[in-house]
Order: structure tokens, then sequence, then C-alpha cells
């Protein structure tokens, strides 16, 4: 079947087989574990995952060839292969398969030379040439305003420093809870975060690490050589004391020694809700959260069949100390992209999973159909690790109802390989779902006699034991009377195995670079019929000074190269301790060297709101060549802001709001080198308009009135008035009321002119003032009776008939305004 998809970059013709015809041939050796798709990667390089058909699902090779790492994201997996090329793979709906080349970076160069692959939530990271490399959907890390990012970028890089670990770790909603830890090759601990975009260092005591982990958002992890260090907001998922126990770091050594694990430990791996640790003497142990089994211990403290996830339980709530699982273990895999499952290897090399069984994840043939399974993920959890074979398994539907309690899951434990007359049968890992167990019953069937001390206990010693290899089935009966078998393997005297055959290693292609590039990346690999267990890289010739960034890692860089030839040589040890080596030729050669070239981003800018765009030009100069390529990006400066163009000399900046901006400006020459420089975009808050105020209308008082009231309007044109105060600027002794009102009375007036003040605030703190006059009269005086006189009495003869009379009048406190004459008495003529 042929098959071509494109998601998320370019799509590759996908060749789908089933994988009975090749589960002879292949074994698997790593477990790429996402949250909703789980791959796997063979001995042959190969890579497969169960795909929907149209009834059951079934196991597909992937058809990509020499894939030396798979990880998991939270819908997807990220494959590597050995030179060093990146495919993402997953399925579209849960039917359709792809595999996308994550062809180039964002600056359009070839994205190869990678070494190693992780799963961020939907995003994915990578370490290339010993640097970081970042992109994909939903921007975790806030590198790009939470939009997605669709080729790598390089991250900032702390100076002087090679990667050659990643953890990374997010919570389901990203707020301020998505980190990526990185491990240098010197031991120092390196942290990107949403607000550190620029790596800071991680303290802890020594501040030399042999391994780090983080349990999802909760718990940071250290181990060094002599301790083993946990923080963060609960390092109880570590084995830990609460932060609110003991704040800060804290050596959490003690509690898992008290447990059992004997140290120095082997692995230290940390998932969503576990810290999973292989000791020196390759017993298991785990600590954490428990809702859906994936401490392994074989309980599960979630509701199981009948309840969906549920975000709120409270923290804490299912802890569980640090606890041994039965059985010797290497090879742990999962990852920190909520996953709730895990693998992990035997002794003879068998896969066992658990935790939780949604989406495929167990591998282990046993689904619910796809409806039933959104609605009950916890249907089918698996709280101890149980003995899988994800690539010749038969995929079935398993019916389900939530009101028929299933049987219980018969867990016999893991096959062991000892070389002893005596062991303990665990069937610790049993349980049952909405119920209990009510007998154990233990039986040989296959292998000489011994004698088994109880047969019907959970678990049971065993004695008598020869060489040769024994089988042992547990039957469990629950209080229903339905039953479950489980069958576990003990092989005496350390035929855990076939014969070893050695593995084979490949060092890569021979290669040439050019002075001034002194670092070349080693792309080695190396296959087994069971498992790698390490690498080890040795110089064979060459010039003295060179140094391996980290000389067990298959693709290693070489720092300090000089002028000369150089062999390097892989050494592979596979699990069974056999060896192979394969010899790579490195030429360094004195080319013309290359001047730099000079960045200029342009000066810096500066805005008043509303104003909130702005277009900025830089600039490249080679002095011996060409610019290539011009990036522009945000490196401090507030969240919201885009730059519409980032691969140009000049681009806009748009959505700005008050802050300021650094924009840097990286251009390559046509040699490769680069060069960067920063601008600031100064957004200054819109300038504010005074506020306008009204005093009110003059006024005139006559006394006695001794009171008035003055009545002042204000209002702000881009905001609000926040303050009024009224003030008397001049005149006499006057009381005012209330001074602070827009209207006020004031009292106690007197005869004279006042001028009032009255200046309001407004909401930015502006100012402004108006006055009014009021003016205050004298009150009219009481008026006095003018004075008449009529003058002297008159006396006249007849026949005389008339005389004049001549009177005047007087007014005290004003004037004679009219004078009327009338006879008082008298003949009537």
């Amino acid at each position: 079947m042929k098959n071509s998809l494109k998601v998320f970059g370019i799509s590759i013709l996908i060749f789908l087989f089933t994988c009975s015809e090749f589960a002879t041939a292949q074994k698997i050796i790593k477990v790429g574990a996402g949250e909703y798709f789980t791959s796997y990667l063979t001995n042959t390089g190969r890579l497969h995952a169960a795909v929907w058909t149209s009834t059951v699902p079934t196991m597909r090779d992937y058809g990509i060839s020499n894939v030396v790492d798979v990880q998991g994201a939270q819908y997807t997996n990220i494959a590597l292969t050995a030179s060093g090329n990146v495919y993402i793979v997953g399925t579209a709906n849960s039917v359709n398969p792809f595999a996308n080349l994550v062809a180039t970076d964002n600056q359009g160069q070839p994205f190869t030379g990678n070494t190693k692959v992780y799963g961020l939530f939907q995003s994915y990271l990578s370490i290339r040439n010993g640097s970081v490399w970042y992109w994909g959907i939903g921007d975790p890390l806030n590198f790009n305003n939470g939009q997605s990012i669709n080729a790598p970028i390089n991250l900032p890089q702390p100076a002087g420093k090679t990667m050659v670990k990643l953890v990374p770790a997010s919570a389901t909603s990203f707020g301020s809870l998505t980190w990526v830890w990185g491990l240098a090759s010197d031991g120092t601990v390196w942290q990107w975060d949403r607000s550190n975009h620029t790596p800071i260092q991680v303290n802890f005591p020594g501040g030399v690490a042999q391994d780090i982990a983080i349990v999802g958002p909760m718990a940071f992890v250290v181990k060094t050589a002599n301790d083993l260090f946990s923080w963060g907001y609960d390092p109880r998922y570590a084995g830990g004391l609460s932060s609110w126990q003991q704040s800060g770091v804290q050596s959490i050594k003690a509690a898992w020694q008290a447990a059992g694990c004997v140290f120095p430990i082997k692995e230290l791996v940390g998932n969503y809700n576990t810290l999973h640790i292989i000791d020196a003497n390759d017993n298991m142990f785990a600590s954490g959260s428990n809702p859906q089994g994936n401490i392994g211990n074989g309980v599960q403290f979630s509701p199981w069949r009948t309840a969906g996830w549920q975000w709120d339980w409270g923290n804490g709530q299912m802890m569980t100390a640090p606890v041994q699982i039965p059985g010797k273990f290497r090879n742990i895999q999962t990852s920190n992209t909520i996953t709730f499952y895990l693998y992990v290897q035997d002794m003879g090399n068998d896969w066992y999973s658990w935790g939780r069984n949604k989406a495929m994840s167990l591998g282990n043939g046993q689904t619910l159909a796809m409806n039933d399974y959104a609605a009950y993920p916890e249907a089918l959890n698996v709280p101890a690790p149980t003995l899988v074979k994800p690539l010749s398994q038969t995929w079935q539907i398993v019916p389900f109802s939530p009101s028929v309690v299933p049987a219980p899951l018969a867990n016999a434990g893991v096959n062991q390989y000892i070389n002893t007359t005596t062991t303990t049968l665990y069937g610790s890992g049993s349980s049952q779902q909405d119920g209990t167990i009510s007998s154990y019953a233990w039986k040989k069937i296959s292998g000489g006699a011994v004698t088994l001390a109880s047969p019907t206990s959970q678990n049971t010693a065993i004695s008598g034991l020869a060489t040769g290899t024994y089988e042992f089935q547990l039957t469990v009966t629950n209080s229903k009377g339905a039953v479950s078998t489980s069958i576990v393997k003990v092989v005496v005297n350390g035929a855990q195995a076939p014969a070893n055959k050695a593995p084979n290693a490949n060092a890569g292609a021979d290669t040439e670079i050019i002075l001034p590039e002194n670092i070349v990346t080693l792309n080695g690999s190396g296959t087994d019929e069971g498992r790698v267990a390490s690498y080890l890289w040795t110089k064979v010739s060459g010039p003295a000074g060179s140094s391996f960034a980290d000389a067990t890692d298959p693709g290693t860089n070489v720092n300090a190269l000089v002028e000369g030839v150089y062999v390097f040589r892989l050494t592979v040890t596979d699990d069974g301790g056999l060896t192979s080596s394969d010899d790579v030729q490195v030429t360094v050669s004195r080319g013309q060297v290359n001047n730099p070239p000079t960045a200029n981003a342009g000066g810096d800018k500066t805005l008043n709101l509303p104003a909130n765009s702005v277009m900025i030009t830089g600039s490249g100069t080679d002095t011996d060549g060409s610019i290539s390529t011009h990036y522009w990006r945000k490196i401090s400066g507030p969240t919201t802001g885009t730059l519409v163009t980032t691969n140009a000399a000049s681009t806009q900046a748009t959505g700005l709001v008050q802050g300021t901006y650094a924009i840097e400006l990286t251009v390559t020459d046509n040699s490769g080198s680069t060069a960067r420089d920063t601008m600031r975009i100064i957004v200054n808050a819109a300038a504010n308009m005074s506020p306008v105020v009204n005093a009110g209308t003059d006024i005139v008082v006559t006394l006695p009135a001794a009171s008035t009231t003055l009545r002042g309007t204000a209002s702000d044109p881009d905001g609000s008035i926040n303050a009024y105060q009224w003030t008397k600027t001049s005149g006499p002794g006057v009381s005012i009321a209330n001074a602070a009102s827009v209207q006020t009375g004031i009292n106690g007036l007197v005869e004279g002119v006042y001028i009032f003040t009255l200046t309001v605030t407004d909401d930015r703190g502006t100012t402004a003032s108006d006055d009014v006059q009021v003016t205050v009269k004298k009150s009219a005086a009481r008026n006095q009776t003018p004075w008449a006189n009529a003058g002297a009495d008159k006396t006249v003869n007849l026949p005389t008939s008339y005389t004049s009379l001549s009177g005047f009048g007087i007014d005290p406190d004003g004037t004679i305004a009219s004078y009327a004459w009338v006879k008082a008495s008298g003949p009537a003529n």
C-alpha cells in the first residue's frame, strides 16, 4: 500500500507493510511515547506505529530508513535518521499516516546535522551542532507570541557551551509553566522558558550535573556525582518533601535509598506524573502522582473505567513515595508531553508497558472503539509492567459497558534471569477494576521440579531451581468469579538470550571542512539485534588539541580542529558486552579566511500612542562577499506586537503597545558567517490633553446677604476629572463650605470684591483653572423725611384778590424730587 500526505512540512511517500512479515527479523530498541501517538524503532532502523484501518488497528512500517532515535510529542512523534535528518510522523485523523521531512531551517538552509530530537507538547526541539533548535505548533516557549513556528529557529545559546541533552516540560495550559532544560558537556544546566528566551544557568549544589529530569510541571531533578536533588512546585513528585515543608533545593537521595535504591543510579526518567529510576543493581523504583497506574506497582488511584480524566483532582491526593517495582529492568521509555504511560525492557530484551492505554499507547492489542476511548480513557489502563509484543500483536476492539464489572488483570511479574536456586514470583501487579480480587493461584507449567512456598498467595517464593527455563502461571479470581491468567518465565544460569552477535558500528561518511570553521559533527550510529548499550569516540590519528563535546554521543561535535587529516573511531558496545568499531576521516583544509559581515539594525525609534506601528530598516555589509540573508526577531519587550516580515532588510513592527522593544537583526554572508545588531522601539503613552474648566459667571451680592453658591463645570476630552479644588485668590475673609466639589457654598461675605479659582485635575494628573468674581455691595440706608417750608403768612386787602406764595424744601439725605400746593382750608372761592 502506498500513501502520500502533507502535514507541517515536506511529505514523503509512505510504503506501509503489516509488521507480522518482519516480526522475527526486527526487534524494538526504542519507543516514541506521545500522548496520543506511539511508535516503535527497531534494530534495523525502521519505524512502526499502529494505524486504524476501516475496522481495527494494524501495525505499519512508516517507510523511513536508518532511523536512530524517536521521541514523543502530543499528537505526533519526532524521528532522527543516522544522516541527521528529522521527520515528524503521525496519523491524520488517526487513520492516514504521514512522515514529513523537516527540510530547512528558518534561514532556508538544509536542516541536517541533528544529533538528538525531542517533543514539547505540539512543538519540537533538536540538538544541532551542540545548540538548541525549536519549532512547531502553539509556541509553548512564546518565542513567536504564541504563533506557530513553521521552520526551526536557533535559540539563543549560553556562550561557549555545547548541549548534550534536553529535557522539555510543559503544563497543559502553558501560562508560565513551560521549560526546556539543557545539560551542557561541562555538566552545567541551562533553562529556557516563556520569560527567559536567553538561557539562564540553573543553580544547585556543586553546579555539575551527570543527568537531569523534570516531572511534569511539578519537580526539577538533578543527579550529581554524589547526590540527587529536587525542587520546584511540588518535589513530592520526585520523592522529596512538599515545597510547603521545605523550600528551595533539597537532597532526595536518602528517600530513594530508604526504598532500597542502590546508588549510583543507571537511569533517571521523568514523565508527566512520575519519576522512574533504575539503580546500580538494575532494580526499578518510582515516585509521583498515580492516577492512572503509571507508577507501576499495581495501584491506580483515579476512578477506573467509568470516569474521564479529571484535571481538578487535588494536588498530592494520589501521591506515592519512592517504591520498588519488582523485577530487573533497563531502557525506560516515556516522555514529558502529557504522557501517562511507560515502556521498559527486562534483562532478556522483552518489552513491558503500563499506565494509561488510550489511543493504543500500550501496544498490547487491546483498544476500545474510538468513541468509547474518548469518553472512557481509563477503561483499559494497566497499572503494572506487562509483557507486550507490539510488532506481532493482533489488535482487537474490546466491547465496553460501564455497568459490567470486568475480569481482573493477572500480572505474574517480569521475566527473571538468575544464577540462583531460589527466587520470588510477584503477583502484586495484579489488579481489579471496580471490584476486589478474592484469590491467587500459582502453578508451574513448564520446567523441572520446584517447590512453591505459597502457591495461593499474591507473591510466592520458589526453591529447588536448576539450570534451565521455567514458566509459571498465575490465576487471579475476582469476587464475581471471573478469572485471568498471566505467565512469567524464569531462566536459570543466565541463559537469557540466544548467542550474542556483535553490533554494527557506522562512523558516518568522511568529511572535509575549511578553516576558519573548526568544528565538525560526527554522525555515527550503531545497530544490534538486542540493544546498543554505549558509544565511544576516540581519535586514532591527527593533529593534537582537538576535543569531543561528548565522546559517548554517536552524534557528537569535535571542537578546536586545526589544519590536517584526522581519523576518529566509533566503538559500539551492545547489551551483551560485544563491541565493533568503524573509522571516519575528517580533513581540515586552510581556505580563504572569511571576514564576518557587519549588521546595522538602524537607529532607535520612538512612538507616542495612538501610533502603534513603525518601519524598521536595517542593513548589512560584507567586505569580502555579499549578504545572503536578513533575519529580524524580537528579543525583549511586551508580548504584544508583530514583525510583519522577518527575512528582509526592512520590516514593519505593528500592534505595538506602551513599553520598550529590543529588535535584533541577524545578517548572514555568502560564506555563512553572521553578525547581529539590536535597535530599540520606545512606545510612549499618548500625550495627555488638558481638562476644560469653567468657574461660572461672575456674581453680585448685596449686603446684608452674606453667602452665595459657586457653580463650576469641567470636562476632560481624553479621560475623566479626578479632583476639584476651590481656593480664594483675593478678597476679604470668607468660608468655603466644600472646596473639593464642583459646586460649593461660600459664607461670611463682607463688602468688597472676591476672586475665587476652581482648579480641576484629570485622571493623568494634568490640571486647569478658571476664576469667578464675587462683588459684595454695601446695603442701602433708611430714607429721611424731607423738610417743607411754605413761607411767611400773607395778608391781602380787597379789592386785591391775589398774592404769591414762596416755599422751599430741604432733604437731609437726598434731593427734593417734586413740589405740590393744595388749599388746606378757607372760603370756597
